[in-house]
């Protein structure tokens, strides 16, 4: 298949996913955009590999400078084909995949405005690789479906674009709420931890963990100045410093209640061994 085809075939498949309005359909949207990124920053980068490079790769010994995915980012805002702004929310949203794909871990009370955000800047940066694209298409159906006529002319990089622009109307990310959708999203995970802090407290009659009461608390006006952030790429790296120290306490809390669980199994087991040989 043709590069180009297999780009705009996963654009448009990751479109109906949206549309599905489930959290399988976000997954599989959120996997289609990011490999859909994946491919036209390894093809662009893959143009700056010189003789030497070449002769590198077949001895074995060649490092890839554009390897790690944020180094490719970096290319991208020097190539001006996104901006700074862009380069970070690409940065976390493939985090976001990798969590999807690997790890099976759903952040499902943001995945769908996440994803329509990383959908959006992929439509909007896809047209600018349209010059480093081979020109030579094949016969193609979805070449036909969009009447995209051929990459020499100016005529099909307006197509292109207007495609993109059809794509993305009405699967915007809602802009107004982003922040917070992204804020909502921790206050409800601090209470669910707030909840499993409260079940310790009722056996631990030391108070020895009380201390996180405070950190717990702290989160919420955290959240609540995550709210007022209109930049979407600042949001999101708010919001994963946030995630990132929620989960510390989190671990900690949940170890805590294992271990409890543990102890009282314990009690319990020795109390029917006596209560046996009584």
């Amino acid at each position: 298949m043709n590069f180009f085809a297999q780009v705009i075939e996963q654009i448009e498949e990751a479109a109906v996913q949206i549309d599905k309005q489930t959290i399988t359909g976000s997954r599989l949207a959120l996997i289609l955009i990011d490999n859909v990124i994946e491919i036209l920053m390894y093809d662009l980068t893959k143009a700056e590999l010189s003789l030497e490079d070449y002769e590198m790769i077949i001895k074995g010994t060649f490092n890839d400078k554009f390897y790690d995915f944020k180094a490719k980012t970096k290319f991208l805002v020097n190539d001006e084909k996104i901006s700074e702004n862009q380069k970070e929310i690409l940065n976390i949203c493939h985090n976001f995949r990798n969590e999807a794909y690997h790890l099976n871990e759903l952040r499902v009370g943001i995945i769908s405005e996440i994803v329509k955000l990383y959908f959006q800047i992929c439509c909007d940066i896809t047209p600018k690789f349209f010059g480093h694209i081979p020109s030579n298409i094949e016969n193609n159906s979805i070449f036909s479906k969009y009447e995209i006529l051929g990459f020499n002319s100016l005529f099909s990089r307006g197509k292109l674009e207007e495609l993109m622009k059809k794509f993305r109307a009405g699967r915007e990310f809602d802009q107004k709420n982003f922040s917070k959708s992204l804020a909502l999203d921790i206050e409800v995970r601090v209470k669910k931890v707030c909840g499993s802090m409260k079940e310790i407290q009722k056996v631990d009659t030391k108070n020895s963990f009380n201390h996180y009461e405070s950190k717990l608390q702290s989160f919420f006006r955290r959240a609540n100045k995550l709210k007022s952030i209109s930049n979407e790429s600042n949001a999101l790296k708010t919001y994963c410093k946030l995630d990132t120290d929620l989960v510390k306490i989190q671990l900690n809390i949940d170890l805590i209640r294992e271990y409890i669980d543990y102890e009282t199994d314990l009690a319990i087991d020795r109390y029917r061994e006596g209560d046996a040989f009584g």
